[in-house]
């Protein structure tokens, strides 16, 4: 008796025959692979960590989304930053193209709340290890400035709502003054 069933040797033969194919698709699939993780360019992260107490204006909670200002600032100073040397982290029409610059840097950036530490993170990619250090601070500084101008609008709103109660309260003392002055 044979253990192996003709059903099942045939399988087998159809196996024998195509497994050539087999590794010839195996080793284009790995050889692809290799060859794109040797040719890639390597991408640098940097990370930045601030306070949260830094930002309690801009963000209320731990949901770090970022307003489309913060981007636009960034790629304002990107495109007409003075750098050392007349660089720049990005070349070509891109900084003539202040829309697809904000797109790059939404891809390239992330920002993350650290709950245990009460730290906000600003994550950036880069194929420079120097300019996704220098965009992870310039991150850091709009989102700074956004903060304070967001506290300052506020301060200048109770400001105004203030000078209206003063005035109220002036007109009332002059009044009182003028009535004991009779």
């Amino acid at each position: 008796h044979s253990l192996v069933s003709g059903d099942s040797r045939r399988r087998f033969s159809i196996i024998r025959r195509r497994s050539l194919m087999f590794c010839l698709v195996f080793l284009v699939t790995f050889s692809a692979s290799l060859f794109y993780a040797f040719t890639r360019p390597k991408t640098y992260e940097a990370e930045t960590q601030v306070s949260h107490y830094h930002f309690s204006a801009l963000f209320k909670n731990s949901n770090i989304i970022l307003p489309e200002t913060i981007y636009d600032h960034v790629a304002e100073r990107i495109a007409y930053g003075k750098f050392p040397n007349s660089e720049s982290p990005y070349s070509g029409s891109i900084l003539n193209d202040r829309h697809a610059l904000t797109q790059l840097l939404k891809r390239d950036s992330v920002q993350v709340f650290i709950p245990e530490k009460r730290m906000v993170a600003f994550r950036f990619r880069h194929i420079s290890p120097k300019w996704a250090a220098t965009i992870a601070n310039i991150f850091v500084d709009e989102c700074i400035a956004q903060d304070a101008r967001i506290r300052i609008d506020k301060a200048m709103a109770q400001v105004k709502e203030r000078q209206s109660v003063i005035a109220l309260h002036q007109t009332e003392i002059q009044k009182l003054t003028e009535e004991l002055a009779l």
